[in-house]
């Protein structure tokens, strides 16, 4: 691995754990304000996730810019080739989560989550961060600077098992470990395929608002 992949996964491990040392000096903030306890938190969140997410993809980006690792990625769009292998990843992606839930159907927790992730939901800012400032972060650090470089290892599996792993691992989320190691696996797929980050990046932002939008409804 070189140095500056290496400096940005040290950067990308420190900011996941101050985060949340960071969000509850905010809520006690926003409480003071006269928020209650579940609009203090929704509002902490999303702005020290949306910091986060923001800081990290200019680092990024500002990294592989000048080698013209990312300048060129949106012209890749004008080939079909990219646009029916981010179709196909999503389509993968949407069939893998179904045959998930049928294996281990989804708790949503009963009333009272039901209750916190509607008020969560009322919000446009943290919306946005969901669907758009994650998985632009995410992919360029998963997949770009983690599988992009050999810090697994030469070989395209040991490559895309490690970044998989670890975007399962930030996640922290251990009821859905799979399921989250799986989509990593498929974005990793789209990206060796058309060779631009763009690509899976649209197909985690799509993946998200879709979700998020079943939520809505739901």
């Amino acid at each position: 691995m070189k140095k500056k992949e290496l400096g940005i996964t040290v950067l990308y491990f420190v900011l996941w754990v101050l985060t949340p040392l960071a969000l509850w000096p905010l809520v006690q903030h926003f409480q003071n304000h006269g928020y209650s306890l579940v609009n203090a938190i929704m509002h902490a969140s999303w702005l020290t996730d949306s910091c986060k997410s923001i800081f990290l993809s200019g680092v990024i980006i500002m990294t592989y810019t000048h080698r013209g690792s990312i300048s060129d990625h949106w012209s890749k769009w004008k080939q079909r080739k990219t646009i029916q292998w981010a179709v196909i990843g999503l389509g993968a992606i949407l069939v893998y989560q179904l045959l998930y839930a049928l294996v281990l159907p989804m708790n949503d927790g009963g009333n009272g989550t039901t209750e916190y992730v509607a008020q969560f939901l009322s919000n446009t800012w943290w919306m946005l961060n969901l669907v758009i400032a994650g998985p632009v972060v995410e992919e360029l650090f998963f997949r770009k600077v983690l599988f992009g470089s050999n810090i697994f290892g030469h070989r395209w599996i040991w490559r895309a098992i490690g970044s998989s792993l670890l975007f399962a691992l930030f996640h922290a989320d251990w009821m859905y470990y799979f399921l989250y190691f799986g989509m990593g696996l498929l974005l990793v797929m789209v990206y060796s395929k058309t060779r631009t980050i763009t690509a899976p990046i649209a197909v985690h932002i799509m993946l998200n608002a879709l979700v998020l939008a079943i939520q809505v409804i739901g």
